[in-house]
């Protein structure tokens, strides 16, 4: 539609494919990352996302994929795009999550890359998020609506770069 779906976009960490499609969707896109060089060809601006540089209710839309699991102080990230989200606006997130952790695994004592690799999954995750990943988010204020990538057609996996093996979570500000 020639008409932007949003008024004030956020794409954490952007991949390129995909800021043509939400800047195709928004008046006002704003990408960034706490290492906006690596993105210098996105025009990225530098974002920590658990001290977020926008006034309150600022943006519609998020979009942060597979960044919370870098990130020491999650709920404060999730707290901050809460924060900066308008009434009713979404927040879309993926993590990688392991379905046969009841709870979230985290050790701030394992810092050591070859350490986080082995207890995370990556060497620059800070956790392995488990089934109670939608309570994390519903604790900061999030209504939650849960998409598995089987749910989703094709062309929306393709499109927003998602697997079938994760969990797509659609989170509305109340």
């Amino acid at each position: 539609s020639k008409n932007p779906f949003y008024k004030n976009f956020l794409h954490v960490a952007p991949e390129a494919e995909l800021q043509r499609l939400f800047a195709s969707k928004s008046r006002n896109y704003i990408c960034g990352d706490t290492d906006p060089k690596k993105y210098s060809n996105l025009n990225a601006t530098y974002l920590d996302l658990t001290d977020i540089n926008f006034e309150c209710d600022f943006f519609d839309c998020i979009y942060a994929s597979h960044i919370l699991e870098h990130i020491v102080d999650d709920i404060k990230a999730m707290k901050e795009m809460y924060r900066v989200l308008v009434k009713g606006g979404k927040l879309l997130t993926m993590v990688p999550q392991n379905m046969n952790l009841a709870t979230t695994y985290e050790d701030s004592r394992i810092t050591e890359p070859k350490d986080r690799l082995k207890a995370f999954g990556q060497y620059n995750h800070v956790r392995q998020y488990g089934l109670d990943f939608p309570e994390r988010l519903k604790s900061v204020g999030f209504l939650i609506e849960m998409y598995t990538g089987t749910e989703l057609s094709d062309v929306d996996r393709v499109k927003f770069n998602i697997p079938a093996s994760c969990i797509l979570y659609i989170c509305t500000k109340q």
